[in-house]
């Protein structure tokens, strides 16, 4: 049997795709391969909202984050997407899917400055809804003064699904900053 050049051409075209489909995202950050030895590199509110596009990956703070309240104020691109609910969080079921976050987050011993998420009627509400078997560590996350985090139940400032998050590292090593 032969093939034509089209059929050929979508064959190779389709195994490149494939091929290529891990690196997908890596133009999205400033570096990295999203593997435990080479995580994505993220040092801009729009790469930390990224983390949602791949929940098995590992991924580092490369610097603060300083841009996440202009990212979610009005004008912004996450209040483009949110409006006044602030932070969608990261992992849990916020699309009608359960989808935790699997992977690894170093923050580097970095702070993630303006956090702010008002979702008064919704469960699991904080920088990551839910987390399964993920390593999260090395993180701060500066709480913003004048909205906060609002949620319905399980609400904290890094992960708010508790029981579901395997910490690699201890407790002292993360820090919020910000009004009850």
């Amino acid at each position: 049997m032969k093939f034509s050049t089209r059929v050929k051409l979508v064959v190779w075209l389709s195994v490149l795709m494939v091929m290529s489909a891990g690196s997908a995202w890596a133009g999205t950050f400033s570096g990295g391969a999203g593997t435990p030895d080479n995580p994505y590199i993220i040092t801009t509110a729009a790469q930390l909202d990224a983390v949602r596009l791949d929940l098995a990956a590992h991924y580092i703070l490369g610097d603060n984050i300083t841009d996440l309240a202009a990212y979610l104020e009005l004008g912004g691109e996450g209040y483009e997407k949110w409006n006044v609910a602030g932070w969608l969080p990261i992992g849990g079921n916020w699309t009608g899917i359960n989808a935790p976050f699997l992977g690894g987050f170093d923050g580097g011993g970095y702070v993630i400055y303006g956090l702010w998420i008002n979702r008064p009627d919704r469960d699991y509400v904080g920088l990551f809804g839910a987390a399964n078997n993920a390593a999260i560590r090395n993180l701060g996350v500066e709480i913003a003064d004048d909205v906060g985090v609002r949620g319905n139940s399980f609400v904290g400032g890094c992960n708010a699904a508790p029981g579901l998050l395997t910490v690699l590292s201890a407790l002292s090593l993360f820090f919020f900053k910000g009004k009850r």
